[in-house]
């Protein structure tokens, strides 16, 4: 697998954001300074909106720590994360294929 980190920034009215384009099935770690929302939205070309995807009730709204593998079914996929909180440290490990 192929590690990466994610770089957040803040935008006002949305929260903690970072952007990445992934190649495969990939396990996402956050750390952030406390609980809150986290929304995933993903397209599936390198231009244009994101659609927001269906996220588990556990990961959605989960405590400090996010550690989950997400699949896509299409590849290469442009991904947004947002975050409620400030994250402290984010990765991201993808599937080699």
């Amino acid at each position: 697998m192929t590690e990466s980190s994610l770089s957040f920034t803040f935008v006002e009215g949305v929260g903690y954001q970072a952007e990445k384009m992934v190649s495969g099935d990939y396990a996402l770690h956050l750390e952030r300074k406390r609980s809150g929302f986290l929304k995933i939205f993903q397209r599936s070309t390198s231009t244009g909106a994101y659609a927001e995807c269906n996220v588990p009730g556990n990961v959605r709204y989960s405590s400090e720590v996010v550690d989950y593998v997400f699949g896509h079914g299409v590849y290469p996929m442009y991904i947004r994360i947002i975050s409620e909180s400030e994250v402290v440290t984010g990765s991201i490990r993808e599937v080699e294929v």
